[in-house]
């Protein structure tokens, strides 16, 4: 049978002491795992928003839900005690978070669709772990918030159902470095709208996935490494890795602030066919052992800086006329382009150099300093 809970706190003895369904009549009635992990397939709210969950036992706890593969929405909030709480979606089922939920625990979908039913519905303080091949998160046109994101072979779908409203899944709070191999894509069918993806937190996050979205991506700290570039990127601060074979791709990259551009593998080139959008003076910095190529003319303002690789120059005016270029440890290569710049800072670093590929060039600075480029000479 049920369990009713109007006032007051429930507190578990032992594990599964509760098999029924537990129904909130009172907006602080609790239960409290007490340091005891519970399976459960029913939590209902007499009114939106009843009820607590919380663990204050002795240990770290698991809430599993919907193992009979049932589907439900959950209204209460789900928070830590004195320990901490673990969430586990289980079954075929969609479980539909609509709570204000702080818990620290693991967030795991091991199958079934974990759906956002308020923008409180996920905690900012969990990592969520997919590990079923059918595991998904469902945005449900909510833009939400969540500790980290990751998952285990492949597994994994965020995706957004809504046909109302676009949303944005920001991740990385915890600052903790993640891999995501599952896939990131907008709702399907018909009038569904996209999802876009914020990276925050000074970890790395890794998107190995084949994904499809089409929402916008932004960096505001930390990295995002990516095998592709597969959807506009706006760079606030933060750093776009780039770990896949040599392409070119004419999706926007926006500078909405000094940023960092790494490609990483030596034997890779990276060519951006489209202008660098920017904002205020927000500079381009270069890092990797990798080549970016700068194909298309940008009126970006801020400093261009070169400490790793190679940056190249792609067409006459990739680098705007009054901007500043400083070469601290990687190779600026106007590969047979004339360079007209402010200026050109050139650090003691051994490896620091100027070169010119397939012919000669010249770079002529605001200071009337002139430097005759030769076939991969070194300033």
């Amino acid at each position: 049978g049920s369990t009713t809970i109007t006032n007051g706190t429930l507190m578990l003895g032992v594990a599964n002491a509760v098999a029924g369904a537990i129904i909130f009549n009172g907006n602080t009635a609790t239960l409290d795992l007490g340091g005891y992990a519970i399976s459960l397939n029913s939590i209902t709210s007499s009114v939106a928003g009843y009820g607590v969950i919380t663990n204050n036992g002795a240990s770290n706890v698991i809430l599993t839900i919907g193992s009979d593969n049932s589907s439900l929405s959950i209204s209460a909030n789900i928070q830590d005690g004195s320990k901490t709480i673990a969430l586990t979606k289980s079954g075929t089922g969609i479980l539909t978070l609509s709570g204000n939920n702080s818990f620290s625990g693991l967030t795991t979908v091991n199958g079934g669709t974990l759906k956002l039913g308020s923008t409180t519905g996920l905690s900012n303080n969990s990592e969520i772990l997919f590990t079923g091949a059918s595991a998904a998160l469902d945005m449900n046109g909510f833009s939400e918030t969540a500790g980290s994101i990751a998952s285990t072979g492949g597994n994994g779908i965020i995706t957004n159902s809504s046909t109302a409203t676009n949303s944005v899944l920001s991740v990385s709070t915890d600052n903790t470095s993640t891999t995501f191999s599952g896939t990131l894509k907008d709702g399907t069918g018909t009038g569904f709208k996209t999802i876009g993806l914020t990276k925050v937190g000074t970890g790395t996050l890794t998107l190995s996935g084949a994904n499809t979205y089409t929402g916008t991506t932004t960096v505001n700290a930390g990295i995002l490494s990516v095998a592709s570039v597969s959807s506009p990127i706006t760079l606030n601060g933060g750093t776009l890795q780039y770990t896949g074979a040599t392409t070119s791709t004419s999706n926007v990259i926006t500078l909405a602030g000094t940023s960092t551009i790494d490609v990483s593998n030596s034997n890779s080139v990276l060519t951006l066919t489209s202008a660098l959008g920017f904002t205020g003076s927000a500079g381009l910095i270069k890092e990797g052992a990798g080549t970016l190529v700068l194909g298309a003319a940008n009126t970006y303002t801020g400093t261009t800086t070169v400490n790793t690789g190679a940056l190249k120059l792609g067409v006459t005016g990739a680098i705007k006329s009054t901007n500043s270029i400083v070469v601290s440890g990687g190779t600026l290569d106007l590969n047979h382009l004339n360079l007209t710049i402010g200026s050109l800072s050139l650090s003691g670093d051994t490896n620091s150099s100027v070169i010119s590929t397939g012919g000669s060039a010249t770079i002529t600075a605001s200071s009337n300093y002139n430097v005759a480029m030769t076939n991969s000479a070194i300033a």
